[in-house]
C-alpha cells in the first residue's frame, strides 16, 4: 500500500472520528448516555463497548527508525525487540516493511539521478576531446611537442 495513500486514509479516519464524538448533550441525551453508562459497568473490566474506541499506541518516528534499525541493520530478532519494547509482530513487519519501500523508492530516485549525472560526464568528455582537437589543429605540432 502506498505510504501516501495510508496517510490520506489515516487523515480521513481521524476526521471520522472527530466527527463521531459526543457533542454538548441535551438533558434527555444525558439521561439516556446515564443509562449507557449503566450498561457499561454490567460487562466486565477491560471489556470495550464503544465501537470506534481507539486502542491503538502512538509511536513517534524516531522510535519506529529505532526498532527499524534493531531488526534490520543490529541483527535483534522480533520476539527480542517484543519482549524489550512491547510492540507487536505485526508492526513490527509493518515498519520494516514501510522502511523497505522507502528505501528502494529512494534508491531508485538516487539511481536516476546518478545516470543523469554520468550522461552529463559522457558529454563533457566529448566535448573536451573535441576542443582538444581544435587546438591542436589550430597550433599544430607545436602542441604535440608540449605535451
Amino acid at each position: 500500500m502506498n505510504k501516501e495513500y495510508r496517510k490520506r486514509l489515516f487523515d480521513i479516519l481521524e476526521q471520522i472520528d472527530e466527527l463521531t464524538e459526543p457533542a454538548q448533550l441535551s438533558a434527555g441525551e444525558e439521561r439516556q448516555e446515564a443509562g449507557e453508562e449503566e450498561k457499561k459497568e454490567m460487562w466486565p473490566a477491560g471489556h470495550c463497548v464503544e465501537p470506534n474506541h481507539d486502542h491503538k499506541k502512538r509511536y513517534s518516528p524516531e522510535f519506529k527508525k529505532m526498532v527499524v534499525k534493531l531488526k534490520m541493520e543490529e541483527g535483534w530478532t522480533t520476539p527480542q525487540i517484543i519482549a524489550r519494547y512491547g510492540v507487536s509482530k505485526a508492526t513490527i513487519t509493518k515498519w520494516c516493511s514501510d522502511a523497505r519501500y522507502e528505501n528502494r523508492t529512494k534508491l531508485q530516485e538516487k539511481s536516476k539521478k546518478l545516470e543523469k549525472i554520468q550522461q552529463k560526464y559522457e558529454q563533457i568528455k566529448a566535448e573536451n576531446v573535441f576542443l582538444k582537437r581544435i587546438v591542436i589543429m589550430m597550433l599544430g605540432n607545436e602542441m604535440e611537442v608540449r605535451q
